[in-house]
């Protein structure tokens, strides 16, 4: 079976890519149409910074699944001790009022 961490790491990854992708080919578009090189290096640079910046965005969505991920597994953990407290507690003696 799958785990979520993949198939959330294959999503982010394709969604990259499709993006990517969708740059480049726009920008293919504008540089068949540059009139001279000076605007083909704009339009480059231009494409560059696009990448750049989806490259960024998909950093920071990985850095927040990767820290909600953390924090569900820190969840997780208390829930477990949580229950073990209880299970411990119950499983003691209960203390009764002696006379004495």
């Amino acid at each position: 079976m799958t785990s979520v961490r993949e198939i959330l790491q294959n999503k982010i990854l394709r969604e990259l890519r499709g993006d990517a992708l969708c740059a480049m080919r726009l920008y293919a578009g504008f540089l068949k149409g540059a009139k001279d090189a000076s605007m083909a290096i704009i339009y480059l640079l231009e494409l560059a910074e696009h990448l750049e910046h989806l490259c960024r965005h998909y950093m920071v969505i990985e850095s927040i699944r990767e820290e909600v991920e953390a924090y569900v597994a820190r969840q997780q953990a208390e829930g477990q001790k949580r229950k073990a407290c209880v299970a411990s507690a119950r499983s003691e003696p209960a203390d009764t009022d002696r006379e004495g």
